[in-house]
């Protein structure tokens, strides 16, 4: 029996709660709370309805101070300051209140209700059919064709009977919370202080400076429109705006130049290229300025600002499975690193943000041509450059930031008995100038000292941050002495592969919920790193470019394993069924797999059969290099997990198997390779090895 009151609204605005957040929402005069649903300890489930008082049970357990349960309970507490200014019920204070999604979160259950009850089996599930009723009554219809412009409404007395079932939504909600209460941990005493001070922090906001916002939005615009014009000069015309990549592929083409997409991927691949014709660089230059999506994020600064010019809500207890904060909306913990030259202009006072934001507010490309010069003063990298000073202290007031150091890799080194991990992390912060983890990596991985890489270094985010913590999802294949299997099967008798050797490892580390690409059957994080020949390449990229895949490919099948231990292995597992070489012909040959998707199979023409003493590795790599139009699909799908897992001496862990990843020493080799690509979020894995 749950002590306390538990309860859930349902509302009605014409503000679109997603892209603005709650803050706003609840500003607008045409935000109503139309109905309630409530438990008090544990007793029948009550209704309120928009117009009525507060029921009196729940009024005096409020007033006697009973603590408010709610799923998501930052939006529950601006109800109930809502009905506390429009319907005189009582203004519980924040302390009064917990929340359940948070509780939830941080043993690394789903936040949201419906996965909940999911996860946990509950008897009692969230309605499916809430969201029809939610777009019935909470946002607001179209005018018919017999009323005027305005603001209309799907009144509850016009249906009743849909109305009705709003009400059976709402209770269900509050049954489904109740029942995941029984079973989930509560928050400890110190855990649940700290979410209070969350909430005050995401109450109080983050002031930003609207007014150079919006002139920096009006600037880009201007800017597009004059990339687009000169996109027209550079092209003939052939290309007559820079957001229309299917144009730029095709007259790219036009001049001899193999394109296939106007993907990030692609362009950085092209812009390599040392005999690319002028015009067509510019072309593509244009274009990757053009496509800059960080000024975006000035949108949603603007978008969530409340009134008073501060985003509020904006960071997620809990928000990751080692109990970190994240940001949503506008998403203030990710703003995009400013390019070298902006930085180094910063440091010797060619640039300062005072005069810089008054450029701004000039609305003038040219202005800050003319200020900055043709490279440093290009608009929209500029505004990218200098996202993080749209936010400022109130008068009066300092801003001041902190972050965790390192949290992923420190709990993952700790829950895993990493021991030289660990005991790296006490040296470090009993001596914080030492170089950190990320630094220690990026330094293994690019085979140069350690004092090499400084906090300020290109690669200390770039390479060793993303592989301190990217991963593969559970259903990845991977590479054992005992053949392939799922990450999540993987046992620790089990040796892997690391591309040079079989080594041990120490078993599989749950890493949370993660943001991945799916490229053709690997679910991998999309800034991990993979080896594409002498350089590392993220994973996102692979998915964007076949070109790149099949470098990654040939650089991974010259270190798998012998021809007749890979072949016994092969054999030997029944969950990968088996890879198959098809006999080839003295001109033609094709590589398949069997059992797998026909997409997966790789056609090859006019590639004589390859003689020698070659590993299946070095077969593969000579096939690939023939394949039709320079599009690998799959010839082994081990290749590319080999690539994201060579071993790197300075690294003696492995931190990878459900990812496969590469800040770490030996990796657990995926057993899948392929080229589309979806967003989507995913359960990740990490395997530790030592």
């Amino acid at each position: 029996m749950t002590a306390g009151v538990e309860i859930d609204f349902e509302t009605r605005s014409d503000v679109d709660l997603k892209k603005h957040g709650a803050f706003p929402y609840f500003e607008s005069p045409h935000t109503e709370v139309l109905i309630g649903s409530y438990r008090v300890d544990g007793g029948p489930t009550r209704r309120w309805q928009r117009g009525a008082p507060c029921p009196p049970d729940l009024r005096a357990a409020i007033e006697s101070g009973a603590t408010i349960s709610a799923h998501n309970a930052a939006f529950e507490i601006l109800c109930f300051r809502w009905l506390a200014a429009n319907a005189g019920w009582p203004s519980p204070p924040l302390t009064q209140f917990r929340c359940t999604a948070a509780t939830a979160a941080a043993m690394a259950l789903p936040r949201s209700l419906g996965d909940l009850g999911a996860a946990l089996g509950l008897s009692i599930q969230k309605d499916k059919e809430g969201m029809r009723l939610i777009r019935k009554f909470s946002i607001p219809r179209e005018p018919r064709k017999d009323e005027p412009p305005g603001l209309y409404w799907n009144e509850p007395e016009d249906h009743p009977a849909d109305f009705e079932l709003f009400k059976v939504y709402c209770d269900r909600d509050v049954d489904t919370e109740a029942a995941a209460d029984e079973r989930l941990v509560p928050l400890s005493t110190d855990e649940q202080e700290l979410w209070w001070i969350d909430q005050e922090i995401n109450q109080r906001g983050i002031r930003i400076d609207r007014a150079s916002a919006t002139s920096a939005l009006r600037l880009a615009e201007k800017a597009k429109k004059a990339l687009d014009r000169e996109m027209r000069e550079v092209t003939g015309g052939a290309v007559p705006a820079c957001s229309q990549p299917g144009k730029l592929v095709e007259w790219v083409q036009s001049q001899g130049v193999e394109m296939t997409s106007a993907a990030k991927a692609e362009i950085t691949d092209l812009l390599e290229l040392d005999d690319l014709p002028p015009l067509v660089r510019r072309a593509i230059l244009i274009r990757q300025e053009a496509a800059k999506t960080s000024v975006s994020k000035l949108q949603a600064m603007l978008d969530r600002a409340s009134s008073d010019g501060r985003i509020r809500g904006s960071f997620l207890f809990c928000g990751a499975a080692t109990r970190r904060w994240s940001s949503v909306g506008a998403n203030l913990a990710n703003l995009p690193r400013p390019r070298k030259d902006y930085a180094s202009a910063m440091e010797d006072g060619t640039l300062n943000v005072e005069t810089l934001f008054q450029a701004f507010r000039q609305e003038s490309p040219e202005h800050l041509q003319l200020l900055y010069g043709a490279d440093l003063g290009r608009p929209l990298h500029l505004i990218s450059d200098a996202l993080r000073s749209f936010i400022w202290a109130a008068p009066g007031h300092v801003l001041l930031q902190a972050d965790y150091s390192g949290i992923e890799g420190a709990v993952a080194a700790w829950g895993a008995d990493e021991h030289w991990k660990v005991a790296a992390l006490h040296e470090i912060m009993a001596d914080p100038s030492l170089p950190d983890m990320y630094c220690r990596t990026a330094a293994s991985i690019l085979g140069v000292p350690v004092e090499t890489v400084t906090k300020k270094h290109w690669a200390r985010q770039a390479v060793g941050k993303v592989s301190e913590l990217a991963c593969f999802g559970p259903d990845t294949q991977v590479l054992t002495s005992n053949g392939v299997r799922s990450i999540v099967a993987v046992s620790e008798d089990d040796l892997l592969w690391d591309g040079v050797e079989w080594v041990r490892h120490r078993g599989v580390v749950a890493k949370g919920v993660r943001q991945v690409v799916n490229v053709d059957g690997i679910t991998i994080t999309p800034d991990h790193l993979v080896r594409t020949g002498q350089t590392w390449t993220p994973a996102r990229q692979l998915a964007s470019s076949g070109k790149t895949l099949c470098r990654a490919l040939e650089t991974g099948s010259e270190s798998l394993p012998s021809s007749a231990t890979l072949s016994a292995l092969l054999a030997g597992a029944s969950s990968w069924k088996r890879s198959v070489l098809a006999e080839p012909s003295a001109t033609s040959q094709s590589a398949i797999s069997a059992g797998a998707p026909a997409h997966v199979a790789a056609s090859v023409r006019d590639a004589p059969r390859p003689t020698g003493e070659k590993t299946i590795g070095a077969t593969l790599t000579s096939w690939l290099t023939t394949i039709t139009d320079g599009v690998c699909s799959t010839a082994s799908r081990l290749a590319l997990s080999v690539a994201a897992t060579l071993i790197t001496e300075a690294t003696p862990t492995m931190e990878g198997a459900a990812y496969v990843c590469f800040g770490a020493p030996t990796n657990a080799p995926s057993s899948r390779t392929s080229s589309p690509s979806t967003d989507g979020t995913k359960p990740n894995w990490n395997s530790i090895a030592s």
